[in-house]
């Protein structure tokens, strides 16, 4: 299993790095890395796969963890909050360079991997149900069957069958449909397998067997899995032969095994936002008439600028939270002044700003999962408003909040924490 080598965006290597492991940079998209005379960086956040070596570019200020499955744990974690984040945007920043230096999305062939490789874990493979007399089962008697089959005995003017059969499912792995998933299955394994501790070195030669006999029958495999497509209604089993069809059938396999395939985004920063929007529930869309609009009027025409914070939602009556995320490394990158001052103008805009407000930036940082940073006021401000409000700053673990995006979870944990925090902090 090759290892998985890690990078953070935006700092700068030493290209002695890549030549540890042999890697070329030149065979990186264009768009996702820049290099001066003695070092580079990488501009995305995302996994590079190649058949030599895996590629991690994590997120700004993320440390791993050191032990190596919550490493690829936390990895799949990151990897399905991109892709949960793409397909809520319906937009996709995953590319893929092609032999001619142009590039096309190839976001459904990651996806559909990471599918296969989970539903195996839930599910195992698929399989054809089929019924077949089975002899001395403890099921029900199928007379018929046994009455034409079996000599029965004859005890003091009594007929009695010693030995009965029964029809019986049986789950048959010996068709075209399981074939096909198993040949998915390992490819997803070889490319993706590492992500979920998985190793796929022990398939090598049943995958030599199956793609062999899928290379030269591929027209019949088709075929049988459109009809199979065709009369199945239970929505996850479509889903997989779906994505058995991406796999197999719309993507060249002996392709993707000589080129890097990414699974990437270069605006990482609107992930990040969607994740603090879905750790604190946020109610914007509800609450955004709240908000009013900055209205711009230059030579007598008229412009509206809608005015909205990452996150509002409303934590009891008369009190409201106010959010806005924040991509960087903080230790390093404090908040410009803009940053407080479009807080500051949220607030004063707000309808109710006579109402409880609590107004706080969200970092993704590696400590508790809600750890207070500190405050941001104006000390000599003779404003009453400004004078009395801060800005709280507070640290959000990002490892443990992508794991919660990527699950779907909806609960009120962060709301908790976070008020928790901030009052132990400003009693």
């Amino acid at each position: 299993m090759k290892p998985l080598i890690p990078f953070i965006e935006n700092y700068r290597y030493d290209f002695a790095i890549l030549n540890k492991y042999g890697i070329v940079l030149n065979d990186f998209p264009d768009e996702s890395y820049e290099q001066s005379s003695t070092s580079f960086r990488f501009c995305v956040v995302g996994l590079f796969i190649h058949r030599d070596y895996r590629i991690m570019v994590y997120p700004k200020n993320y440390k791993k963890p050191n032990d190596i499955k919550d490493q690829h744990k936390e990895t799949a974690n990151l990897i399905k909050s991109i892709q949960k984040y793409n397909r809520k945007s319906k937009k996709s920043d995953l590319i893929y360079q092609s032999t001619n230096g142009k590039l096309s999305k190839r976001e459904n062939y990651i996806g559909s991997m990471i599918f296969i490789i989970e539903h195996y874990l839930n599910h195992g493979l698929i399989y054809r149900e089929q019924k077949e007399f089975k002899k001395n089962s403890n099921k029900k008697i199928h007379w018929n069957k046994t009455m034409s089959s079996v000599v029965p005995d004859v005890f003091n003017s009594t007929t009695v069958y010693l030995d009965t059969y029964s029809n019986v499912k049986m789950k048959d792995y010996d068709n075209d449909i399981t074939r096909l998933h198993k040949l998915a299955l390992i490819e997803s394994l070889y490319q993706l397998g590492f992500l979920f501790n998985m190793d796929y070195s022990h398939y090598d030669y049943e995958y030599y067997e199956l793609n062999n006999d899928f290379t030269n029958h591929k027209n019949k495999y088709e075929y049988q899995l459109q009809m199979k497509l065709s009369n199945t209604f239970n929505d996850t089993t479509l889903e997989l032969l779906n994505n058995i069809k991406s796999i197999l059938f719309e993507t060249s396999l002996s392709e993707t095994k000589h080129k890097i395939i990414p699974i990437i985004t270069f605006n990482f920063e609107l992930v990040w936002q969607d994740v603090v929007s879905e750790c604190f529930k946020n109610e914007v869309k509800r609450y955004q008439e709240y908000f009013p609009s900055l209205d711009i009027i230059y030579k007598s025409a008229e412009e509206h600028r809608p005015q909205l914070p990452d996150v509002v939602y409303q934590s009891a009556p008369n009190s409201w939270y106010i959010l806005d995320a924040k991509y960087y490394d903080v230790d390093f990158n404090r908040p410009s002044k803009g940053d407080y001052l479009k807080q500051y103008f949220y607030e004063f805009s707000f309808k109710y700003n006579g109402d409880s407000i609590t107004n706080a930036l969200i970092f993704n940082t590696n400590g508790a999962d809600v750890e207070y940073l500190g405050n941001a006021l104006i000390k000599e401000a003779t404003n009453p408003f400004l004078k009395e409000k801060s800005i709280h700053m507070i640290g959000l673990n990002q490892r443990a909040a992508y794991e919660y995006y990527s699950k779907n979870q909806s609960t009120n944990y962060y709301r908790s924490l976070i008020t928790d925090v901030i009052h132990k902090n400003n009693k």
